[in-house]
C-alpha cells in the first residue's frame, strides 16, 4: 500500500458557481447548484497546507473563483502561505469576464501561473461558445495584471491560455495560436470536449465526433501552429485526452480498453492531486475518480489518501484486470506497462517508505506522433527559417544515424516543453535550439557544382548506385541556396563517418537482415557468409563508403568552418563531448544550468539500453526496418569486429582502392579510448 504525504497540486474550490454557461460544461446545466465551502472545512485545509505545503496550490479547481463574494478576503490567507513557504507556487483558472477592481488586480499580480480560458480569438464565436462572454474583458483584464506589475517592479504571473477544441473553433485554431502571442501568453493548452457529459443534440462535438474536414483542420492548424508558438516564446502543451484521441483518430484506431498482465494506464494523478471540491467530494485526478462519501470531518490526511484512492492505486500498479473501469476509459493517459508506472511512482518525493517497489523502467513522457501526421516540409525560405541556422547532418548507413537523430528529437523536446516525439529522421525543425536540420545520408552539400571537376568526373565514374548514398539529393537541390555553404555564409554541415572496415560488415549484415531486399543474397548470406561478406567488402562495400566519404574529405579545406567532421568511434567513446561539440558548432546557446541539464537527459535517454527499451515499449525496431519480429536496429556498435571476419586479401584490396583517392586505410583504425 502506497501512501502520499502531501499531494504535488492541492486544489481547493471555494464555490463552484460561474458566471458563464459554456456550452460543454455541466455547471450551465439549469439544474446546477453552487456549493461554497465552509469555514471549518477551510480552517483545517489551511492548516494541512502550512504543514505539508504542495508544490502548487491551486485557489479555484472549478467554478469562477472572481465571481465569488470578497473573494479576495476569503483566500488572502492562503496567498500569504508563500512568506513561510516561499517555493510553494499559487495558481488559478479565471475565465476574467468579471471586470477587476485594483484590489483584485494586485490579488491576482501575486499569483505565479494564472490559466485564462479562452476558445476563439473572433468576440461572437467567444460569446456563442461561452456564453455571454465577451474577449474585451479578458483583453483589458490582462493589461491591468500586466499594468500593476510593471509599476510595482515585480515579475507578471505566467499566463496560460486553456482552449477546449470542438467543431465550433476548430477551422480557427491558428487564430488561437496568433491571438495568445498578441496577448503574450507563455504556454497555450488545449483540451478535448468533455463528451462523458452529454450536450444535447446541437452541442459542440469533440475530435471523435467532429466531421472528417474538420478533424483535418485541427491536425494542420497545429502543424502549422506549433513551430510559431516555439519561435514566439510558447510552450504548446495539449492535455492528454486531447492528445490521445487526436493521435488515435489521425492513425485511423480505436481506443483498447483491454488490459493483458502487466498492462496498466500509466498516470500519476492519483499519487499527486487532490482537489477538494465545495460539495465535499475530492477529486483525486482529471479524469473523474472522485469519492463524495468522504466525513468532512475526517483528518485532510486521510482524505488525500482515502479507501478509494488507495485502492486506484493499487489497480493501476497490479495492472490487467485490476486496473480500476474508470480509469480503463479515460483517455487522459496512455496504456503502458506495470513497470514503467511503478518507476515513475519510485521517483516521486513524497511516497512514504514501501516495502514492495516494483522494478523500475524507463521514464518515457512523450506521445508518439504518427508518420501521417508529421508535416511535409515547410517553405524554409520565409523570414521564420532565416532566423535559423540551416544545418545539414549526413552518416553513412549503420555509423549512428538514429543514436544522432534521437538525441537530438529527446533535447528539443525536453527543451522546447514539445509533449510528442517523431520517429522518422528527414526535416526536424528545432527553433528551441536555433536551428533546423536536414539528417539523412548523403554527399556533401552542393559537390557536384564546388567541387574540382576532374575530381567530380572521377567521382561519377564510380559504383554508388545506392540510394543510402545520396538520399538528401532532391531536398538539398530544391534548397541549394539554404543548405550548400558555397550560396549561404550561414549553412553548417555535420558529417559523422566511420572506420570503413566496421562500416562495411555492419552495412552487410543490416542489408541481409533488413525487411527489404537491398542486393544481398540471403541463401548465400546464410550457407557462406564469411565468403560473401568479404567479396561484397572489397568491391560494392568499399566504393560505397568511398562515394560517400571523400566528397567531404575533398571539400573540407574550402567548406573550413562549415563542416564538422566527427569520427563514430570518437562519439560512441565519449558522446558527451561530441554531441556538444556539435551543438555549439550550430551556434546553439546550450550554457545554462537548464539545458546542460536537458543534454545530460538526453543522453540518458538514448543510451544503448534505454533505446533497446524504447524499441520493446513500441514493439518494433527503431527504423522499422527488421526483417524478424523482435531484432533490434541497435547493435553493440563496438570498434574492430572487422578483425574476426576480413580476410588479409580483401584488406590488401581495400586499402589499394583507398589509395587511388589518396586515402590511408590506416589513419581509420585507430580506436579511441573513452576518458
Amino acid at each position: 500500500m502506497i501512501e502520499i504525504e502531501t499531494p504535488n497540486i492541492l486544489g481547493i474550490e471555494f464555490w463552484s458557481g460561474c458566471n458563464l454557461r459554456c456550452t460543454y460544461c455541466p455547471v450551465s446545466d439549469p439544474g446546477h447548484k453552487a456549493d461554497e465551502m465552509g469555514a471549518d472545512m477551510l480552517d483545517r485545509l489551511y492548516d494541512y497546507v502550512y504543514a505539508h505545503p504542495p508544490q502548487i496550490l491551486f485557489l479555484q479547481c472549478g467554478g469562477e473563483l472572481t465571481s465569488l463574494k470578497d473573494w479576495v478576503g476569503k483566500t488572502q490567507r492562503f496567498m500569504d502561505l508563500q512568506m513561510p513557504h516561499p517555493t510553494m507556487q499559487l495558481g488559478i483558472t479565471s475565465n476574467l469576464q468579471k471586470r477587476l477592481a485594483p484590489e483584485e488586480v494586485a490579488a491576482i499580480a501575486r499569483f505565479n501561473y494564472f490559466l485564462v480560458s479562452i476558445d476563439a480569438a473572433d468576440e461572437d464565436l467567444q460569446r456563442a461558445i461561452r456564453p455571454p462572454a465577451e474577449l474585451r474583458n479578458a483583453v483589458m483584464n490582462i493589461a491591468k495584471i500586466r499594468t500593476h506589475c510593471l509599476a510595482a517592479g515585480t515579475e507578471p504571473p505566467i499566463f496560460r491560455m486553456n482552449c477546449v477544441v470542438s467543431d465550433r473553433n476548430a477551422r480557427q485554431l491558428d487564430r488561437v495560436f496568433a491571438f495568445a502571442a498578441a496577448l503574450g501568453f507563455k504556454e497555450v493548452y488545449l483540451l478535448d470536449v468533455d463528451e462523458t457529459v452529454p450536450h444535447g443534440a446541437d452541442g459542440p462535438r469533440g475530435l471523435r465526433h467532429m466531421d472528417d474536414e474538420t478533424f483535418l483542420a485541427v491536425l494542420q492548424h497545429i502543424q502549422a501552429g506549433v513551430p510559431k508558438l516555439a519561435a514566439n516564446g510558447i510552450t504548446f502543451t495539449p492535455a492528454k485526452n486531447f492528445w490521445h484521441t487526436l493521435m488515435l483518430r489521425a492513425n485511423g484506431q480505436a481506443a483498447d480498453h483491454r488490459f493483458g498482465p502487466g498492462e496498466t494506464k500509466v498516470c500519476l494523478e492519483p499519487w499527486t492531486y487532490a482537489g477538494f471540491l465545495a460539495n465535499g467530494t475530492v477529486a483525486y485526478c482529471c479524469g473523474g475518480i472522485q469519492d463524495s462519501g468522504i466525513d468532512p470531518a475526517w483528518p485532510i490526511d486521510r482524505q488525500v489518501n482515502c479507501e478509494t484512492v488507495r485502492a486506484v492505486r493499487d489497480g493501476l500498479l497490479a495492472g490487467g484486470a485490476a486496473v480500476p473501469e474508470r480509469c480503463r476509459t479515460c483517455a487522459f493517459a496512455e496504456k503502458g506497462h506495470v513497470r514503467t508506472l511503478a518507476g515513475q511512482v519510485a521517483d516521486l518525493p513524497h511516497i512514504r517508505p514501501d516495502s514492495d517497489r516494483q522494478a523500475r523502467s524507463m521514464t518515457f513522457p512523450w506521445t508518439i506522433m504518427p508518420d501521417s501526421a508529421i508535416p511535409s516540409y515547410p517553405d524554409l525560405r520565409t523570414e521564420r527559417f532565416r532566423e535559423l541556422v540551416p544545418a545539414s547532418l549526413f552518416t553513412m548507413p549503420r555509423s549512428g544515424t538514429w543514436y544522432l537523430f534521437y538525441f537530438f528529437e529527446f533535447l528539443d523536446a525536453l527543451v522546447s516543453g514539445r509533449p510528442w516525439i517523431k520517429t522518422i529522421h528527414g526535416f526536424e525543425d528545432y527553433p528551441s535550439l536555433g536551428f533546423f536540420k536536414l539528417h539523412m545520408h548523403g554527399i556533401y552539400p552542393g559537390f557536384e557544382s564546388a567541387g574540382h571537376p576532374d575530381f567530380v568526373e572521377k567521382w561519377r565514374g564510380m559504383n554508388r548506385d545506392d540510394p543510402a548514398i545520396d538520399a538528401s539529393r532532391g531536398t538539398i537541390q530544391q534548397y541549394q541556396d539554404v543548405f550548400c555553404p558555397h550560396l549561404n555564409e550561414r549553412a553548417r554541415v555535420i558529417y559523422v563517418y566511420r572506420n570503413p572496415l566496421d562500416q562495411i560488415v555492419s552495412a552487410f549484415h543490416h542489408k541481409a537482415r533488413h525487411r527489404v531486399e537491398l542486393g544481398i543474397d540471403r541463401d548465400r548470406y546464410q550457407t557462406a557468409q564469411v565468403a560473401y561478406l568479404n567479396e561484397y567488402a572489397r568491391t560494392e562495400g568499399i566504393d560505397l563508403f568511398l562515394a560517400q566519404f571523400m566528397t567531404f574529405d575533398h571539400m573540407r579545406q574550402r567548406a573550413g568552418e562549415h563542416l564538422l567532421m566527427i569520427r563514430y568511434e570518437d562519439l560512441m567513446a565519449d558522446p558527451a563531448t561530441m554531441f556538444r561539440r556539435m551543438l555549439a558548432f550550430l551556434g546553439a546557446d546550450m550554457d545554462s544550468p537548464e539545458r546542460q541539464a536537458a543534454i545530460a537527459r538526453a543522453l540518458e535517454i538514448t543510451s544503448r539500453d534505454q533505446m533497446r527499451e524504447f524499441e520493446r515499449m513500441r514493439g518494433r525496431s527503431l527504423a522499422g526496418d527488421r526483417g524478424e519480429a523482435g531484432q533490434s536496429h541497435i547493435q553493440s556498435g563496438a570498434s574492430g569486429r572487422w578483425q574476426d571476419v576480413v580476410s588479409a586479401d580483401t584488406i590488401a584490396a581495400i586499402r589499394a582502392r583507398m589509395a587511388e583517392f589518396g586515402l590511408d586505410l590506416d589513419s581509420f583504425l585507430a580506436i579511441p579510448q573513452a576518458e
